[in-house]
């Protein structure tokens, strides 16, 4: 598809999922919105503040199929808006450049983020800490090394968000217990924080590698200095 010369979507984050951090922003935006898209359980947390837009439910079989129908809403001069879980600034940024791809300008809305939340609920201070995103693809070998290094450094507290399907918790786990002495380090793994089946694990990182209980894709995990 050629890029359109003269549309533009918002992309915005819609919190990690309690619609208590949905910006008041963020609903001003999607209440005056004329389509509004984003994957189905991002949609099942915001519809209720859509007011008159067409919604768009995405799958990843047919997420390209309709983000280039929102990109031709926009031509239109329709008010399209993507949503994306947490703080667009830390887990969106495949779906931003997909759709970065198909218009000629983007509209970038923060909003809270689980990162925010994993810290508040361990009480750990952000100037003591580091966060490490595992979405973004590196060389065979190399997605642990930065997380190895500041382990075994031992100044920082790690929030880290796991890749899902290939490199969840329990996989990162197995990656580091190797390295030193980290197999005995302790671990915190929060899943679905601020819904209402928000669940917590904790243990070392040598029990967190043999942990056989999936854990879900809205995991994340803190390691403390």
């Amino acid at each position: 598809m050629v890029k359109s010369t003269n549309s533009m979507v918002t992309v915005m984050g819609i919190g990690p999922g309690d619609p208590g951090f949905i910006t008041v922003k963020a609903k001003n935006i999607l209440a005056d919105a004329d389509v509004v898209a984003g994957f189905t359980t991002v949609m099942s947390v915001v519809s209720q503040y859509v007011e008159k837009g067409n919604i768009l439910n995405l799958t990843y079989r047919n997420q390209e199929e309709l983000l280039t129908e929102l990109s031709q809403y926009a031509e239109e001069g329709k008010k399209c808006v993507l949503c994306a879980w947490g703080d667009i600034n830390f887990s969106a940024s495949e779906l931003i450049d997909r759709i970065r791809n198909k218009v000629s300008e983007l509209e970038l809305i923060p909003c809270v983020s689980s990162v925010q939340i994993a810290a508040t609920r361990s009480q750990l201070r952000m100037e003591e800490s580091i966060f490490i995103t595992m979405h973004k693809r590196l060389e065979d070998g190399e997605d642990l090394d930065e997380l190895k290094h500041y382990l075994k450094e031992g100044k920082r507290n790690l929030i880290i968000i796991p890749r899902p399907f290939d490199l969840m918790p329990q996989a990162i786990a197995q990656g580091l217990i190797h390295t030193d002495n980290l197999a005995k380090k302790m671990a915190t793994v929060y899943q679905k924080l601020s819904l209402p089946d928000e669940m917590k694990w904790e243990g070392t990182l040598k029990e967190l590698s043999e942990h056989e209980t999936e854990f879900s894709d809205l995991s994340i995990i803190v390691i403390g200095k």
